[in-house]
């Protein structure tokens, strides 16, 4: 889980220097406003209900599914698919 949540975050880290260097300001301040400005950012896919960034504090996922790895096939099985965890309460 660790290593894929590492990977998650790496790409909202990445979309936002990605959006700051397109603005020309990859200065502290300017990642800030450029991560600020992501919203509705789903990682390709990573993350079915999109995060927002526009408001600090975020929430950063409300949905959750859980796989495991085919080690044979190189591949992962969905054992129970995206669904809002019992203990979230929408806060």
């Amino acid at each position: 889980n660790y290593i894929l949540i590492a990977y998650y975050q790496s790409h909202v880290a990445f979309e936002a220097f990605r959006r700051a260097l397109e603005n020309g300001d990859v200065s502290r301040s300017g990642y800030l406003e450029a991560l600020q400005g992501i919203s509705d950012y789903s990682a390709g896919g990573a993350v079915p209900d999109g995060v927002d960034f526009t408001q600090f504090p975020y929430v950063t996922g409300t949905q959750t599914r859980i796989i495991r790895p085919l080690l044979d096939e190189a591949d992962w099985e969905v054992v129970a698919d995206f669904a809002s965890p019992r203990a979230y309460t929408g806060n």
